[in-house]
């Protein structure tokens, strides 16, 4: 009940059914068995929204995250590397993510991005509202 009417994002335990199921709505499919340490974080300002989700996965996984999401590499290179985007938890890993090109996708106000670590397989998505 809690569920449907405060919607759950566990920032603080990796795994957890809220977190799954966050995957599941934000990504279209239910995480598979290599999804593995799965965080989750949204922040609210005011009208404005942001979600954090950090994981490892298998290539696979990412590529049907980018077919799902209709992500294209971003040639902006847009690092999220301070203020505002700069390590709301401990598991966003700001330096990793720098490093890394990100698939994404803007419309209007809404953004999205992927990052993905192939030598980690480490997966790293944002998106907010502005």
């Amino acid at each position: 009940m809690v569920d449907k009417v405060f919607t759950r994002f566990d920032a603080h335990t990796p795994d957890t059914k809220a977190n799954k199921k966050r995957f599941q709505e934000f990504f279209g499919f239910e995480p598979g068995a290599d999804v593995k340490n799965l965080y989750c974080l949204n922040e609210t300002f005011s009208m404005d929204a942001g979600y954090y989700f950090a994981f490892t996965c298998d290539d696979s996984t990412r590529h049907k995250i980018v077919d799902f999401l209709a992500l294209r590499p971003d040639k902006t290179n847009m690092g999220f590397g301070g203020g505002l985007f700069s390590n709301p938890t401990n598991w966003w890993d700001t330096a990793a993510i720098g490093k890394l090109h990100p698939y994404a996708r803007v419309e209007g106000n809404l953004s999205w991005y992927l990052w993905y670590d192939r030598t980690t397989d480490k997966a790293y998505f944002f998106t907010f509202n502005i």
